[in-house]
């Protein structure tokens, strides 16, 4: 039996996709290796809570924060907010990864941008899971050139340095790779795997709270039922919303449940539940504004393939054009589905962790 390489997981802490798709490698990882976990403020909470018991958790690291418009991404404010705080976000991370810097063989980072240059800085072995690496080699990108330069060249340049880089996403690309870096399809969470889609008659809505003022209020005429998943300002909503509105905190198992049964999805592009709904067979109508250009990205993929449709706002005219056109949707999915490509990226992931030196040149 071979000696258990001892690894270092770190997940990006903004929202909640990441550590969910992550959690299915780290299950599988944890069997045969050491493995060391980490993510930040929310994202951590959950890592630490669904991990088996012979992963280690490690205290949670810091990231930035995002600043958003009604529906927009403020870049220049996320900037400014960020910016001056990166060299102490920085510092408190690599405080907590230097305690592991003599028992750790190489690095894993689901898009946790801290982590990898702690490992090239220490000489280690990186592997980075990303989504977005994919984008610069659709027809979109020149179209977003100048935002995607402004927002990701500098995260993606560093992420970039990993010895590998596996790209996830529910868009098919015809390359399978291109330098370091190799292209696969969705990791699906077991918990969507295993639930059984059915067909609902509600539809399921999950944006942020900055942008769901706009959606009730353009949704509220239609006549269909909706869920909504928010954790904050509920009560102001529910005074704008009407009587076809019902909402639930933000939790996995109900939003499980309550995907597996929708009639469709409402989404602001997150590539996570995004891939989710598509997966259990859900039109998707996505809202996002091109200056969040991941989101946008999603969104506009995804109604190339004929899933669904993407708005840059919120439109009671696109909305109902969407949900007269949700058999065609459906349709486009079930000739073209989306599956788990689960299998063949950790397959491939413990083929990297096995090959070569863990030390870098």
């Amino acid at each position: 039996m071979r000696e258990k390489k001892k690894i270092l997981f770190a997940v990006c802490g903004i929202g909640l996709g990441h550590v969910i798709r992550s959690l299915e490698i780290i299950d599988n990882l944890a069997e045969e290796n050491e493995v060391f976990v980490t993510s930040a403020s929310r994202a951590h909470s959950f890592l630490k809570k669904q991990t088996p018991d012979k992963v280690k958790p490690l205290a949670a690291i810091q990231t930035i924060e995002l600043c958003f418009g009604e529906n927009t991404f403020d870049l220049i404010g996320t900037a400014y907010k960020n910016i001056p705080k990166l060299p102490a976000i920085l510092y408190s991370n690599w405080k907590i990864f230097d305690k592991l810097k003599k028992n750790v063989d190489l690095v894993i980072s689901d898009h946790e941008v801290s982590s990898v240059m702690w490992a090239k800085a220490n000489r280690k072995k990186i592997i980075n899971i990303s989504h977005t690496h994919g984008m610069y080699f659709t027809h979109f990108f020149e179209k977003f050139k100048k935002p995607l330069n402004l927002a990701y060249t500098v995260p993606l340049d560093l992420l970039s340095t990993a010895d590998m880089t596996v790209n996830t996403h529910f868009f098919p690309l015809k390359r399978k790779s291109f330098l370091n870096v190799r292209f696969f399809g969705p990791i699906i969470a077991k918990d969507m795997i295993e639930v059984k889609a059915t067909e609902g008659k509600k539809i399921v809505v999950y944006l942020p709270t900055n942008m769901l003022n706009g959606f009730i209020e353009v949704a509220n005429p239609i006549k269909e039922k909706f869920i909504v998943f928010c954790d904050s300002g509920q009560e102001k909503l529910k005074k704008t919303a009407g009587k076809n509105f019902s909402f639930k905190k933000v939790s996995r198992k109900n939003f499980v449940k309550e995907l597996s049964r929708a009639k469709c999805f409402v989404s602001h592009g997150g590539v996570s539940g995004l891939t989710e709904a598509l997966f259990l067979g859900k039109p998707c109508y996505v809202i996002a504004d091109e200056s969040f250009y991941e989101r946008c990205y999603n969104g506009k993929t995804m109604e190339l393939l004929g899933y669904g449709k993407c708005s840059k706002k919120e439109s009671g005219q696109e909305f109902t054009d969407f949900l007269h056109n949700i058999k065609q949707y459906k349709k486009e999915l079930q000739k073209k589905p989306v599956g788990p490509a689960n299998k063949e990226i950790i397959a491939f992931i413990k083929k990297q962790i096995e090959s070569g030196n863990t030390t870098r040149n």
